[in-house]
């Protein structure tokens, strides 16, 4: 992809270079027009991209549009010498809408924008509920003297770009979203397992802390036998977990559930805490 084309760009070149009916010409056109700005039965259009300046023309011309140029990027189309009432407002029209006013940030952005500029509320309306019956969640804004309908959601600009049937913008957009969710994911479970590794550094460090205090100040015999063997085996084995102690125990024995093992911790850091705090009073 090259660094000096926007991705909108890339879609509109993909729109353009698609082979039409003439019936889906004029259905292109009918979209071209209705995000333009209407005045006395006239459409007028910029347009500053060439390539898509050069297309428009031609598109106009061979579909006989009445039409003239009053400078060199700006269209005075003639509404009444095209019948845009009777169009299917399918793929074809919203591919004209968004060949004229669409926009998308650039596939490797942060955060998602689609948007459809109109100069006529009413059609931005329109134009948003028959998007939104196919679950696209299009919203409406107003902007100083336009209306734009836009989505966000990545999952919403994937389904308009397969509903416009521009599959290459597609391919490469679910592309980014497939590799930006994997990125995501492993820097998740990194995260996860650091965090993790932490806590478990953190739990070993404070049980042999507890363990070294009661055998200091000779306090096992307020511990029964059980809890004695298991804090020995825990102090011998730091990095197995609860349930792999279960089953050092189970070799000893003493058939005790995970739940119990984690009362036994529970037990020797309360009384550790409780004998601190006595002392640190007295």
């Amino acid at each position: 992809m090259k660094k000096s084309q926007s991705f909108s760009l890339l879609i509109k070149q993909e729109i353009i270079k698609r082979k039409y009916k003439k019936s889906e010409e004029k259905a292109l056109i009918c979209g071209i027009l209705a995000s333009s700005l209407h005045e006395n039965n006239y459409a007028y259009l910029i347009i500053n991209n060439y390539e898509v300046f050069l297309y428009i023309n031609d598109l106009l011309k061979r579909n006989d549009v009445e039409f003239e140029l009053i400078n060199k990027n700006k269209f005075k189309v003639s509404l009444s010498s095209l019948d845009c009432l009777t169009i299917k407002k399918q793929k074809e029209y919203f591919s004209g809408i968004f060949l004229k006013s669409g926009s998308i940030n650039n596939i490797n952005s942060v955060s998602y924008h689609l948007e459809l500029k109109f100069f006529n509320e009413n059609i931005a309306i329109e134009s948003m509920n028959i998007l939104n019956t196919y679950n696209l969640n299009f919203k409406l804004l107003k902007r100083k003297y336009t209306y734009v309908i836009y989505a966000k959601k990545i999952e919403n600009i994937c389904d308009f770009l397969k509903a416009i049937e521009v599959y290459q913008a597609y391919l490469n957009f679910e592309e980014t979203k497939i590799s930006r969710d994997f990125t995501n994911n492993i820097n998740r479970l990194t995260n996860f397992d650091y965090y993790n590794q932490e806590k478990i550094a953190y739990t070993n460090s404070l049980f042999l802390d507890n363990f070294s205090y009661i055998k200091k100040h000779n306090h096992e015999d307020l511990f029964n036998k059980n809890e004695l063997i298991f804090y020995e085996l825990k102090e011998q084995n730091l990095d197995l977990s609860l349930s792999d102690l279960v089953f050092k125990m189970k070799e000893k024995k003493i058939h005790i559930s995970k739940s119990s093992l984690n009362r036994y911790l529970k037990k020797l850091n309360d009384f550790v805490l409780k004998n601190r705090y006595n002392s640190e009073k007295s």
